[in-house]
């Protein structure tokens, strides 16, 4: 098996992020297909409201939010890790600014004050993904869009196991069961692997986000292209989704 059993013990995403904040900045800085094609799904389904008051939730070092402000917006970055912030902030931008808050409460920012929210490969580090969509929907805009990515719970998941082959090239993956768990990855180094996640089904994030006031305007589940190159323990991205992605609006 490529992942151990579920385990339970709840880790807090600011503390996690903290230790390996540098480690993932210097991920970013080497290319990481999955995150890429993650980000670009968000860019290519932004709409209008791209041009207007946008707030990138779990920004973490803020990659996707200086996109997000050369694409022409006001960029509010919310993370929860301090280490992850100063590093943002480290980097410029244009109109961005940066603030320490839990996403799942947003306690700190007025409600209908934002065109666009967007949360990147964050939901699957906290326990409580609902109340992340709840928190947004109350800051948006009626009308305002929001765009959001995981890793594919069926195939980045505690119970996905890996098939290489005869030279240690994945390129196929068996998925033994589908249920809710905290789970960590045992390959050291990587995002998973140091900070685990919450995986859960995909019709338990695409409930809470409907049950959050929003409909859904377009779901993909996009492939690393051949073009991009990955690990040989990576190569079953090509074939199954490493992410799944959501576009919906406030109704």
């Amino acid at each position: 098996m490529e992942h151990p059993p579920a385990l339970t013990a709840d880790v807090s995403r600011g503390p996690a992020y903290d230790s390996f904040a540098d480690e993932y900045a210097e991920l970013l800085a080497q290319g990481q297909p999955v995150i890429e094609i993650a980000h670009a799904f968000v860019l290519d389904n932004l709409g209008p409201a791209a041009q207007g008051r946008v707030l990138d939730l779990g920004c973490g070092t803020g990659e996707l939010t200086r996109r997000l402000a050369q694409g022409g917006a006001a960029v509010t970055g919310v993370d929860i890790s301090d280490a992850m912030l100063r590093i943002a902030e480290g980097q410029g931008g244009g109109a961005i600014s940066y603030l320490q808050d839990d996403i799942q409460s947003l306690s700190q920012l007025p409600a209908g004050s934002w065109d666009l929210a967007v949360a990147s490969l964050c939901l699957m580090d906290l326990p409580d993904q609902a109340a992340v969509f709840q928190a947004a929907a109350r800051l948006l805009v009626v009308g305002g869009e929001m765009v959001w990515t995981i890793l594919h719970p069926c195939f980045q998941s505690p119970f996905s196991e890996a098939r290489p082959d005869d030279q240690g090239i994945i390129s196929e993956r068996l998925v033994r069961k589908y249920r809710a768990a905290r789970w960590r990855s045992p390959r050291p180094g990587t995002v998973r692997g140091e900070v685990g996640a919450y995986h859960r089904p995909v019709a338990e994030y695409l409930n809470s986000f409907v049950a959050a006031g929003f409909h859904i305007e377009r779901v993909a589940e996009p492939l690393v292209p051949a073009s991009a190159r990955l690990a040989p323990d990576q190569e079953s991205h090509r074939a199954l989704p490493p992410i799944f992605g959501v576009v919906g609006s406030k109704r």
